[in-house]
């Protein structure tokens, strides 16, 4: 135990130098839509049973005695919501990283505070970052948006610290996290969990190879088929294969149904609401809402099948040279890139059906389109490019 809380001192002295965040309290809230949802229980039943109250107490000559007794046992039922009401209001807690007296405090209930606890750094190992499981099921459905959990773990600890919808915000807070108490962060965000000391968090890919001393050799040529390599002057190009005429055939399938889907419940809403809104006054056929409402399901399907399309018709390629990596999508007129420099990449992973590359500041995703020999090439390509430099 000595000898653990004297690493552990000498891990934060260490760090004081690099990281300005271990200077500073940091407070993380959890919680707050459940106080939301509290909120509005709460009020729900206070009306509820109040109106049932009334009637059983106060309502006049109009309600005789067993309309009273029924009035007041049905109240009960409301009465539970505000019971629930009251309970989640009193949810969620706030997690204070204090560096100065190296403690974690927490206080239960955000805007009421009924309990406290005073747990020291030395009883966590580590900041653990991931997907929620529920949110990780429907994110591969495609039917949410996915929420990442940074959640404090030692050895007798447990303490879920907040959460955020966007990756590299959850990923800012648990490094913070990590830096200012001295403690490995774990990544299970992808389906390539990895682990950085606090002295690395920061480090690019380059950094870690060469501290490490790894040899990154460049792939073997299984799932290299369908990829297209390029030696330029100062870079060498990976054009990514387009999708296979399967999935080109599925993915007009699913636009179109999705087309007939959204285009045409919204534009049968559209014909309805018009009609309606016409027989409210007299300007039926030429009112100033009629391109207003229709412009909508138009709006919407667009919305839902321009990334169908742009998938469909990119050709998609990624650069990479000694000092940075661009990545290029490429249509029969014009072109977009983003451009991330070599010394900012932190990790390249596998995501579901991604190969992602991701910095502190922003990822990129490469290519939807492979399949899984062919995302672990082109992992693997990028990364000794990265690391070495072009060929």
């Amino acid at each position: 135990m000595i000898d653990r809380q004297l690493t552990y001192s000498f891990t934060l002295q260490s760090m004081s130098s690099q990281l300005t965040s271990s200077n500073k309290k940091l407070t993380y809230r959890y919680g707050g839509m459940a106080i939301l949802v509290g909120l509005a229980f709460l009020a729900f039943g206070l009306v509820l049973t109040g109106g049932l109250l009334y009637v059983a107490f106060a309502g006049g000559d109009d309600f005789t005695f067993w309309p009273r007794v029924l009035a007041a046992i049905c109240a009960a039922f409301p009465f539970a919501f505000v019971v629930l009401g009251v309970l989640l209001t009193l949810s969620g807690h706030v997690v204070i990283v204090d560096p100065l007296k190296s403690f974690v405090r927490i206080r239960h209930g955000q805007w009421l505070t009924w309990k406290r606890e005073r747990v020291p750094f030395s009883e966590f190992d580590r900041v653990e970052l991931f997907l929620q499981v529920s949110e990780r099921r429907a994110t591969d459905q495609g039917d949410s948006h996915p929420t990442y959990m940074i959640r404090l773990l030692g050895p007798q600890q447990e303490i879920d610290v907040c959460d955020r919808y966007d990756y590299q915000k959850a990923r800012a807070v648990a490094e913070q996290i990590a830096g200012t108490i001295g403690i490995d962060l774990h990544d299970a965000t992808s389906d390539e969990p990895s682990v950085r000391s606090p002295g690395e968090l920061d480090h690019s890919i380059k950094q870690r190879s060469q501290r490490l001393g790894e040899s990154v050799a460049w792939p073997t040529k299984a799932g290299s088929e369908r990829f297209e390599v390029l030696e330029q002057p100062n870079a060498t190009l990976i054009r990514i294969p387009k999708p296979s005429k399967k999935m080109i055939r599925e993915g007009i399938v699913g636009l179109s149904f999705l087309l007939v889907l959204y285009g045409g419940s919204l534009g049968g809403t559209a014909f309805y609401l018009r009609n309606w809104l016409d027989s409210l006054t007299d300007k039926a056929g030429a009112a100033w809402w009629h391109p207003i409402i229709y412009a909508a399901p138009v709006v919407a399907v667009l919305y839902v099948i321009f990334p169908g399309i742009v998938f469909l018709l990119s050709r998609e390629e990624v650069a990479i040279s000694a000092t940075s990596l661009k990545h290029t999508r490429r249509f029969a007129v014009g072109q977009w890139s983003r451009t991330i420099a070599n010394d900012k990449i932190e990790e390249i992973v596998v995501e579901g059906d991604d190969v992602v590359i991701r910095s502190d500041e922003n990822s990129l995703k490469l290519s939807v389109a492979l399949e899984k020999k062919e995302r672990q090439w082109l992992k693997h390509a990028v990364k000794y490019l990265i690391v070495n430099g072009p060929r």
